[in-house]
């Protein structure tokens, strides 16, 4: 009878400590997405602009901030004068950052290790925050992928996109309604099987192999920039018989391991959970810097 109550006890109390670790594990994403932004807004006071989202080299905006992250140590190893796939899977202190687990690069409640040897670079690091490119309706252009070929390349209406220099002066729709970085679900193994196998991945903090100078099949922007223009957790909820088109701009959707929505970092620096609910508008209104878009409560 005793043992009984306190089976009773415990499956009463369960979901109530799930809750409250869940609610915990938020707190700390949205901590992390913080420190972002504030290494963000570092970046342009030195610089007088955000940083690129990513450049011919498969240098990612997240590497360019380390050193406004605590992280100057870890950024002078770096070199940046090769194309990405000699730059980064190569030994060397390139290959070795990108296995550096970094916390504010992690949400606590991603279900993915912190490490996994992926793109020729042992124990790699995956990110689970990627920086807007766009609030336009995109795919990821790297033609390795099914449906890519031929498809239009990214838009850039965003604040991070290729070799991109925005200003805080050239976000006219308002930096309180522009979205700077989101959460990002890093593998993707329900979307693409053969001839990825069923560990895909995505989205990694550092640098990448998959952006290499002009390399047609290299163009894998989705492992550092995101667009608002797919809907929200579409990784968590694709629709039936999903053509590979879609399953392909499905690594550019911003997603969670949270319950209903993401958290994100808008370019004022503040932060908030957005509901997968928001409507399609306004999604991707605040996706972009200055489409003169007029966007109310979200």
């Amino acid at each position: 009878m005793t043992i009984a109550i306190i089976a009773i006890l415990i499956a009463l109390l369960l979901p109530a400590v799930q809750q409250a670790r869940e609610a915990a594990r938020r707190v700390q994403c949205k901590n992390n997405l913080k420190q972002i932004g504030l290494a963000l807004h570092n970046y342009h006071d030195t610089h007088r602009c955000f940083s690129f989202g990513f450049d011919i080299h498969g240098t990612g905006w997240s590497a360019m901030i380390l050193p406004f992250a605590d992280q100057a140590t870890l950024y002078n190893t770096l070199t940046f004068a090769e194309d990405g796939a000699g730059n980064w899977n190569v030994p060397g202190p390139n290959r070795d950052a990108c296995s550096q687990i970094i916390s504010i690069f992690h949400c606590p409640s991603c279900v993915v290790p912190d490490q996994k040897d992926w793109d020729g670079i042992p124990s790699r690091s995956p990110s689970t925050y990627t920086a807007n490119a766009s609030g336009d309706r995109i795919v990821d252009s790297n033609a390795g992928r099914p449906g890519s070929v031929g498809q239009p390349g990214i838009q850039h209406t965003g604040m991070f996109f290729y070799n991109s220099r925005v200003r805080m002066a050239d976000i006219t729709d308002g930096t309180s309604t522009t979205i700077a970085v989101g959460e990002v679900p890093t593998n993707l193994d329900k979307v693409f099987t053969s001839p990825f196998g069923n560990e895909f991945m995505d989205h990694f903090a550092i640098g990448s192999p998959e952006i290499d100078g002009d390399t047609a099949a290299r163009k894998d922007f989705s492992e550092f920039v995101g667009s608002t223009a797919v809907p929200f957790n579409m990784f968590f909820n694709p629709p039936t018989g999903l053509p590979t088109q879609e399953g392909d701009m499905i690594t550019l959707s911003y997603g969670s391991y949270h319950e209903a929505g993401a958290q994100f970092l808008l370019a004022d620096g503040s932060c908030r959970f957005i509901s997968d609910n928001i409507a399609e508008e306004i999604r991707k209104a605040i996706g972009t810097k200055s489409g003169g878009e007029v966007v109310g409560e979200f």
